[in-house]
């Protein structure tokens, strides 16, 4: 723990602090509705303005009875109403900019500066008669803000960073880099040092591209849990440069052309004539990217997987078309005015196109490969999606023959109330491949599912301040044209749940994940001061399972105590923990691929939660290629693994919830490391 964290958590945690000279009262006075500059430290004493500031507006603190006063000098004190609240400062460091502003007109009083250990030691806070809304500002932090009240919390947030050195391959610094954080906002630039700090106020990146003249393009991948990030040293190789020619067989003028990285599009040429013209990138990292070549119809598309190597490259990309005829039909009326969005696997591109007043939309295809189709008629209310292949040939046909079926119904409550805006869950599996669709109701409740196939059909609905719906499960055939289904969602008891740090500072935009069992029930996003209201189910006691966007995760099981509070506060571990685990057989050889079931602390985390771990937060407890994985910034505490290989022996082992974990832990605070060997079975 460092320092500043090991100040902020006796701050947070002491009730009356000794006194120190920063105890001492601090006092600002000037003009209201202006910035109060005139300040000074006065002896903690009994705040009696002199006779010549009377009428100015005052702000004064005494962190050592953790109060703030507000208002005009000499005026009568019984004017002042005090509210307790929380201001809590994450790291506390540096000045704080106050405003304290009228609720309703917005306009502000009091404006003045204070050190963040003070402000943060603050909890009481006495006002004239009114209604405020108080900001909190300071460089490296998000603003807070809130009405004043009893109970107010203002959590001051540090804006996280990603940092890092860049430096040739020789180990020379590179300065002036251009850094740029992808979904977010403005660059930043490297120093003298190569040495470079990116404040992330934006939404977080899922990658970071690293430019810089002469040097290759770098493009990599950050983790998607929002927290400070160093890179640690970043060397950059000589661009390689890359040219491109296009044999579009004459029949394209202009083509554009971009270069990807993963999912980063790297550079992009607009406008560039086709026809074995040389295109070149200069700057490339070497490494493999997917270039796209789009001309000007929808599916004057074709994508490439290229291999960059240092130094000089060349590719030529000869387009040979295929006419591809779609035509939509239902039963034996040909659709007009259907739109397609075709979407090709190999390409990794998407399409949209629309048939035509005699049914059928005729388009130039420049790849073939698997695709996928969604289909929408005129005030269809969901899609129609199939697939299918295309092999060589110059002329391609795929007629989409849209089922009759149609799924409908209400979602209401208990009480029999009609529920708007709810989503609706449909999945369907034919035998052949298996669709999942979502709707939501109209204000009178009502959803609709058009053009669904036969076969096994699930439906079920979730709304906010409701529990999920049983899942309503049956078939249908061809000759079924409609199936009408209610579903019925039930108010639990509502409760608060507060999700706090080990210094109890609020975790805002924190995952609760309810679990009952071996299922998840529901998902719950809290907002920035950390919290939400949770749906409880009446006959249940579930378990909370809490993951903060910043690593670790906790979890609670809700007891008969929980529901006769007014909130429940879960408070999450630091992630001081990792695992090195590894897979092998009794002969040392890896064993790729490996899944691992879960419970904590003696809490099972149902296979859903652990999917959507991995996803969101890049929890992963799986083996990789070469057998091995590390997991990082988990809680400390008692693991118990159980391995699988497939989904129907993830549901076996969860049926079988007795089985002995074949891997049972207490990993602790550092490196941690386990492995699991596997014996050939005897046959």
């Amino acid at each position: 723990m460092t320092s500043s964290l090991f100040l902020a958590a006796i701050l947070l945690a002491t009730s009356a602090p000794a006194q120190n000279p920063a105890d001492n009262m601090r006092v600002c006075y000037g003009q209201l509705g202006s910035v109060l500059r005139d300040c000074s430290q006065e002896p903690d004493a009994e705040f009696t303005a002199p006779a010549a500031r009377h009428g100015q507006a005052f702000a004064l603190t005494r962190s050592g009875r953790r109060e703030m006063q507000l208002g005009i000098a000499g005026a009568p004190p019984t004017d002042n109403v005090a509210s307790h609240v929380e201001l809590l400062i994450e790291k506390p460091a540096g000045t704080v900019e106050v405003t304290v502003a009228d609720a309703k007109t917005t306009a502000a009083q009091w404006s003045f500066s204070l050190p963040a250990r003070d402000l943060g030691a603050v909890r009481t806070i006495r006002l004239p008669a009114g209604a405020y809304r108080m900001t909190l500002r300071a460089p490296q932090y998000r603003d807070a803000s809130a009405v004043l009240a009893d109970g107010a919390r203002l959590v001051l947030r540090r804006i996280p960073a990603i940092s890092g050195r860049i430096l040739t391959a020789g180990g020379e610094p590179v300065p002036n880099v251009v850094l740029q954080p992808s979904l977010a906002g403005d660059s930043c630039l490297s120093g003298p040092d190569g040495a470079f700090r990116c404040e992330i106020a934006a939404a977080w990146p899922r990658s970071l591209s690293i430019a810089h003249p002469g040097f290759g393009t770098r493009v990599l991948s950050i983790d998607p849990i929002e927290r400070d990030t160093d890179l640690g040293e970043i060397r950059l190789a000589r661009g390689a440069r890359l040219t491109v020619r296009v044999d579009a067989s004459g029949k394209t003028p202009e083509v554009a052309i971009q270069l990807f990285r993963g999912d980063t599009q790297v550079a992009e040429r607009r406008r560039v004539p086709a026809n074995s013209l040389p295109i070149e990138f200069a700057d490339l990292d070497p490494g493999t990217y997917r270039l796209l070549v789009k001309g000007a119809r929808p599916l004057e598309q074709r994508a490439s997987m290229i291999e960059v190597k240092p130094e000089d490259n060349e590719q030529l990309i000869a387009i040979e078309p295929s006419e591809l005829t779609l035509r939509v039909y239902s039963g034996s009326q040909p659709e007009s005015d259907a739109s397609i969005v075709l979407k090709s696997f190999q390409g990794r591109w998407t399409g949209a196109v629309k048939t035509d007043a005699s049914g059928p939309a005729v388009e130039p295809l420049w790849q073939l490969g698997t695709f996928t189709a969604s289909v929408r008629l005129p005030g269809a209310a969901t899609p129609f999606l199939d697939h299918r292949d295309f092999s060589a040939g110059e002329k391609q046909r795929w007629t989409l023959q849209l089922p009759t079926g149609r799924i409908e119904g209400r979602v209401i409550s208990d009480s029999g109330t009609s529920i708007s805006n709810a989503e609706v869950h449909l999945v369907t599996d034919d035998g052949d491949s298996t669709t999942a669709l979502r709707t939501k109701t109209d204000e009178a409740g009502h959803y609709v599912f058009d053009r669904v196939r036969a076969g096994s059909q699930t439906v079920s609905s979730e709304a906010e301040g409701y529990l999920p719906s049983d899942a309503q499960r049956f078939r249908t055939a061809e000759s079924d044209a409609a199936r009408s289904v209610d579903l019925i969602l039930r108010r639990g008891q509502s409760k608060r749940v507060n999700i706090v740090d080990a210094r109890g500072l609020s975790l805002a935009n924190a995952v609760i994940f309810e679990m009952v069992g071996d299922r998840l029930l529901n998902v719950f996003s809290c907002d920035a001061t950390g919290q939400a209201d949770v749906q409880l189910p009446a006959a249940e006691n579930p378990v909370l399972l809490a993951v903060p966007p910043s690593g670790s995760f906790a979890v609670h099981r809700v007891t008969s105590v929980d529901r006769d509070l007014t909130s429940i506060r879960i408070v999450v571990p630091d992630p001081i923990a990792t695992l090195d685990l590894k897979t092998e057989t009794t002969d040392h050889q890896p064993v790729r691929g490996v899944h691992f079931l879960v419970r904590y602390d003696g809490e099972s985390i149902p296979f859903d939660v652990l999917m959507q771990l991995a996803q969101r937060f890049g929890l992963d407890f799986q083996t990789g290629s070469v057998g091995t994985v590390k997991i990082s910034n988990l809680p400390s505490g008692m693991y118990e693994l159980w391995p699988y290989m497939t989904v129907d022996e993830a549901r076996s082992l969860m049926l079988a919830n007795e089985l002995p974990a074949p891997l049972r832990m207490a990993i602790v605070a550092g490196d941690n490391a386990a492995t699991l060997t596997f014996r050939p079975k005897h046959r």
